[in-house]
């Protein structure tokens, strides 16, 4: 009896946590948004449908929008997760800059905009 009881609080315990992991998302609505745009402008280069150049002049003027992150309270709820996406569009740019040097940075622009994606509650591209 101590044994089922003891499984049976285990598996509630796991369909809890389960349950409790969901697309929420700790950004700013203001985050999220540039992420978006981010994750947009990673795919259209990624695909094809747009030059580096076009890609890093489109993330240069989201990393403006995100340059509040920089005199943010840091105690605010949002700060970590704004500043996780902000940090992330410099590496997406960096990555591209170099792809467009030597073009063997597929894998890691891929890693980069997964990265907004999971951090604003996005999907992930394969």
């Amino acid at each position: 009896m101590k044994k089922f009881l003891s499984t049976l609080a285990v598996l509630l315990t796991v369909c809890l946590l389960l349950c409790s992991c969901g697309k929420k998302t700790k950004c700013s609505g203001q985050a999220v948004s540039v992420g978006k745009s981010a994750i947009e402008a990673a795919d259209d280069y990624l695909d094809n449908n747009q030059s580096a150049h076009d890609a890093l002049d489109r993330l240069d003027e989201l990393k403006e929008k995100m340059e509040y992150v920089d005199s943010e309270d840091v105690s605010k709820p949002t700060h970590s997760a704004d500043y996780s996406v902000s940090s992330d569009l410099v590496l997406l740019s960096h990555e591209i800059t170099f792809d467009s040097i030597d073009h063997d940075r597929y894998d890691k622009i891929l890693e980069k905009r997964n990265g907004i994606a999971k951090t604003i509650g996005e999907k992930k591209r394969k």
